[in-house]
């Protein structure tokens, strides 16, 4: 009995499943940016704490070695986690791997898309306000998919949503 209780355990404990998901990945994104925090003065984005830093560069590395379960490991220790995302809607269809914030989460730091197959291994995508500069969420995702780049990083809210000082003025 103990011996059932330890796998049983030890099967929890270790199988760290990533979410897998299929369908268009353009509305995938459209949702997300309809439910980033729009408003520019309710202080909801807040920077992560530096107690994280590690912990989000090592996912990164994790994500790029395609080390995905320990990715999602990590990720998951500040409210982050992996999505293994086949995008249907191109005649061949495509793989991705998404690391964003899990919805109960409220931190709003973006949403990271990697390309596994990536043409161009050098070239990541940013789109740093997605919301308010002329739909530039929707056009990067356009622009990482036909460029063939490695990653697409989307910003998680309203660009001067947050009472912390930075030296950017918008």
């Amino acid at each position: 009995m103990k011996k059932i209780i330890l796998l049983i355990l030890l099967l929890i404990v270790c199988s760290h499943a990533q979410t897998v998901m299929s369908g268009n990945l353009e509305n995938y994104i459209n949702i997300y940016l309809s439910n980033c925090p729009s408003s520019k003065s309710s202080d909801e984005y807040q920077p992560p704490p530096a107690s994280t830093l590690d912990g989000w560069a090592q996912v990164i590395e994790d994500l790029v070695s395609g080390n995905y379960t320990s990715a999602g490991l990590t990720a998951s220790s500040f409210d982050y986690q992996i999505v293994e995302f086949t995008d249907t809607t191109d005649l061949e269809s495509k793989d991705y791997i998404i690391l964003e914030r899990i919805p109960a989460s409220t931190n709003y730091w973006g949403i990271f898309i990697f390309n596994p197959k990536a043409i161009r291994q050098r070239l990541v995508i940013e789109a740093p306000h997605p919301l308010y500069d002329s739909n530039t969420g929707k056009e990067s995702l356009i622009v990482f998919k036909i460029s063939g780049a490695r990653a697409l990083f989307i910003s998680g809210t309203h660009r001067c949503n947050s009472s912390v000082f930075t030296p950017c003025s918008g």
